[in-house]
């Protein structure tokens, strides 16, 4: 990041090209990783038995995860759906609006002994806070089941605060991430609100 000249770009060509590179930098870690989870929190298998698009209701009165988290299962499933193995469906019950969800084609061809749970390869930058991603992608099922408030506590029984405190190779890669993400958040924000 360093060395850009961010005086040449628009606010929105900016924030365009940061997420960008964020969504690069983390799919071939968080697409197969989301499908683990899913997996291990036996959505598949559940779909697969409902015999018909089924409701995020009826999955979420249907799996064991903890109450708290269950806004968190809308995230995940569309992830899933980015990635190809699930299928959103519109449907409507009693006048309103409701999202369904199923297997697509390509998830029933995945050959069940294939499907990524407790062994998964994934190449990933060898720096800590690259390191602390994967751990906690690697435990959000748990998560998804536990009381705890964060995916880190449950990675690591800490707080994100305290865990930086603790390592300094991940506190400083946090914070250098946070100084590059601050600097393209912050010129692009000040272009737009300079009438303000």
């Amino acid at each position: 990041m360093d060395g850009i000249d961010y005086e040449m770009y628009s606010s929105r060509e900016l924030l365009e090209a940061y997420v960008h590179s964020r969504v690069y930098y983390h799919s071939h870690i968080m697409k197969p990783l989301a499908l683990r989870c899913a997996i291990e929190l036996g959505i598949p298998d559940l779909m697969q038995n409902h015999g018909k698009p089924i409701t995020l209701s009826e999955l979420v009165a249907s799996l064991h995860i903890h109450p708290a988290k269950t806004h968190f299962l809308y995230r995940l499933l569309r992830v899933l759906v980015h990635t190809g193995f699930f299928a959103k469906h519109q449907q409507r019950h009693d006048e309103e609006e409701e999202e369904e969800y199923s297997l697509t084609l390509a998830f029933r061809l995945l050959p069940k002994e294939r499907w990524p749970t407790k062994s998964i390869q994934i190449s990933i930058a060898d720096t800590p806070l690259d390191s602390l991603f994967l751990n906690l992608m690697l435990t959000l099922s748990s998560w998804f089941k536990n009381s705890d408030k964060t995916v880190i506590e449950t990675a690591r029984n800490k707080t994100m605060w305290d865990l930086a405190s603790s390592d300094k190779g991940l506190n400083s890669s946090f914070n250098q991430m946070m100084a590059r993400e601050s600097r393209i958040i912050v010129t692009a924000m000040l272009r737009v609100s300079r009438g303000v």
